[in-house]
């Protein structure tokens, strides 16, 4: 090639260069991790803060929370065993703790919340109904939601996902 041909090439590369460059290069922060996949399969784990690459748009980089995430619900009416009712609404900390596993089975956080929220107000609804009201309300609040927390953190592993309170 001769000197006209690359003088005449070089705005092109200069382009594909200002366009690819954002696509390859990305950033973890400390408070995530990523899932790289290539055209939807699996590729690696990133756990570690810091410039990263990646093959532009053959590479998507799926970005999860390191951190504790809250996640509520509106209040719901249970029945007790002495038939009473009850009304009472949770909430979930929980964290990410295998991101492959949490990618493949819920996507995202709305899909682990909706999950979450299966797991919980059943877990709910069965503790809550084998207990009289006066006993939920005065001595055995504690240990009802540490068996529900410890049933359903059971349950939330299955998802990549560590409920911790």
């Amino acid at each position: 090639m001769n000197a006209a041909t690359l003088f005449r090439f070089w705005p092109v590369l200069i382009l594909s260069i200002v366009f690819l460059f954002p696509s390859t290069v990305f950033i973890v922060d400390e408070t995530n991790q990523v899932v790289i996949t290539r055209l939807g399969e699996y590729r690696r784990t990133l756990r570690n803060p810091g410039l990263k690459l990646k093959i532009p748009i053959l590479e998507q980089a799926n970005i999860f929370e390191k951190r504790i995430l809250t996640s509520g619900a509106l209040p719901t009416e249970y029945l007790t065993l002495d038939k009473k009712r009850l009304v009472a609404d949770h909430v979930t900390r929980w964290k990410i703790v295998d991101p492959l596993l949490f990618y493949k089975t819920v996507r995202d956080l709305s899909g682990a919340k909706a999950r979450l929220d299966d797991i919980v107000f059943p877990e709910m609804r069965r503790e809550l109904a084998s207990h009289d009201f006066s006993k939920i309300i005065a001595s055995e609040r504690e240990n009802i939601m540490d068996t529900i927390a410890g049933n359903a953190r059971k349950q939330a592993e299955k998802f990549g996902i560590e409920l911790v309170d």
